[in-house]
């Protein structure tokens, strides 16, 4: 029997699991096996199976295609081919069934990211059709060297983003950063302002159970300094994952003050 290509609204989303647990084993970067971590994750971050898609093969799962809507494109959250069925054209053919579907439900784009070292990932992307549109770092690391400013009144508020924040955004956030996943995991985030008199110098998304900064803005060195040791960061472990390459302000805090780029992703789109 061949290979069925099928959208995944019947499938049990832990049948998907085992096969996405088997597709990243021995990955460029471990991860944890904890199914409820990353269907938590997929589910957050609005993955609709009716537009996602998987191969079947003697009616087992070995391949899928998890893809979130937001406004006029998709997001590919996540892409794997069980690894005993590597090298036999999956991907393509999941992509050759899902971009006519999303045509003609009127998405005008799909994006998704990849790591920069994946090279036959890139590949098969680039032979689909997409292109590299900007790189993204993620970092950890132990924060050191951290100074307050006693010119700044720092607050911790309910992680509800406004006009505010979004002015000091300079370049946007990837997909699991920005603005509407903070909304939909606001139960688990806190926003921490940083303000001199009244004007906004800086501000952080903080997940205090991941010790994970979710956005991070600031003025300057100053601002995002005093930002982090009022936050009691100071010699902590924390760490940022998808950081536009363009940020220099942010990403130069960290280079100075003890984070690792341990990792680097190209954000990739397709145009339909």
């Amino acid at each position: 029997m061949g290979f069925e290509v099928l959208t995944l609204e019947k499938m049990n989303v832990k049948t998907i699991y085992k096969v996405f647990e088997d597709a990243f084993t021995d990955y460029f970067v471990t991860f944890e096996k904890k199914p409820e971590m990353h269907i938590e994750r997929w589910l957050s971050a609005g993955v609709d199976f009716a537009l996602s898609y998987g191969v079947k093969k003697d009616q087992e799962l070995v391949a899928f295609l998890l893809h979130a809507p937001r406004e006029d494109f998709v997001m590919n959250l996540a892409t794997g081919v069980r690894r005993d069925h590597h090298g036999q054209g999956l991907t393509g053919m999941m992509y050759q069934k899902a971009l006519p579907d999303l045509r003609a439900r009127g998405f005008l784009r799909t994006k998704l990211e990849v790591i920069t070292l994946n090279e036959r990932a890139i590949r098969a992307y680039e032979k689909a059709g997409f292109q590299k549109t900007r790189i993204l770092r993620s970092w950890k690391g132990d924060l050191t060297d951290l100074t307050s400013s006693p010119e700044f009144r720092y607050k911790v508020l309910p992680p509800v983003l406004t006009a505010e924040h979004q002015g000091l955004i300079q370049h946007p956030y990837a997909f699991e950063q920005d603005q509407v996943t903070v909304t939909r995991r606001s139960g688990m985030l806190e926003l921490h302002e940083l303000r001199s008199e009244e004007k906004l110098c800086a501000y952080a998304i903080w997940n205090p159970l991941q010790m994970n900064l979710v956005q991070m803005e600031g003025e300057d060195e100053k601002a995002l300094s005093t930002l982090l040791f009022r936050m009691q960061l100071q010699n902590e472990h924390v760490g940022m994952i998808n950081v536009d390459e363009k940020k220099k302000v942010v990403n130069d805090f960290f280079e100075r003050h003890g984070l690792k780029n341990f990792l680097s992703q190209y954000e990739m789109e397709l145009v339909l």
